[in-house]
């Protein structure tokens, strides 16, 4: 799972570039503008070892797939600041 190279621009887009991170990515299909599921889990490792669980699921979404990866990179992003 760390290996995969689907989801770089989900969670992982918002983790620090040496943070390990096993994940699974996922998503339904668009329908009339609208995607059912999208998400992303997985649990993260830093540098000083710390490991996190981190998970980020979206429904109804009517926002583009780039926009959408752009929130969940967003999401990493603030995981890692609120853990300092």
């Amino acid at each position: 799972m760390m290996l995969s190279p689907r989801g770089a621009d989900r969670l992982k887009a918002g983790l620090p570039k040496d943070a390990a991170f096993a994940h699974k990515t996922g998503a339904s299909w668009t329908d009339q503008g609208l995607s059912a599921a999208y998400n992303d889990v997985g649990i993260f490792t830093l540098r000083d070892r710390r490991r996190y669980a981190i998970a980020a699921f979206l429904t109804g979404s009517t926002a583009a797939e780039t926009d959408r990866a752009a929130l969940f990179a967003e999401l990493g992003r603030v995981a890692v600041a609120s853990i300092g």
